[in-house]
């Protein structure tokens, strides 16, 4: 549904220090958003294809909920890569997503 932002998103940040012994550690955090799941445009899927990446869909968010550091997120209980975000409008963010297997 367009522009309902009636999807519940999940984004993750991910931020990697040293312990005391100076092994890296990753922390994560999250933030809940609402968003409008969308299918993959053809030429979107096909330019990350020629980069490695297998795009599953493209999640729309308002823009004042977006970080800049988000790496990775959940829609519908699975987890996704944030492959490219960019920015359609003023007011919203698109996200194009990667499943992550495993």
């Amino acid at each position: 549904m367009k522009n309902h932002f009636d999807t519940p998103v999940k984004l993750f940040i991910q931020t990697i220090t040293q312990d005391t012994d100076g092994y890296p550690v990753k922390t994560e955090t999250s933030s809940n958003v609402w968003g409008d799941v969308n299918s993959v445009k053809r030429t979107e899927y096909y330019a990350a294809e020629t980069a490695g990446h297998t795009l599953s869909m493209s999640v729309t968010i308002p823009v004042i909920d977006w970080d800049s550091d988000a790496v990775e997120c959940e829609v519908e209980g699975k987890r996704y890569r944030i492959v490219r975000p960019y920015q359609t409008s003023l007011d919203y963010i698109e996200l194009q997503l990667e499943r992550i297997r495993g």
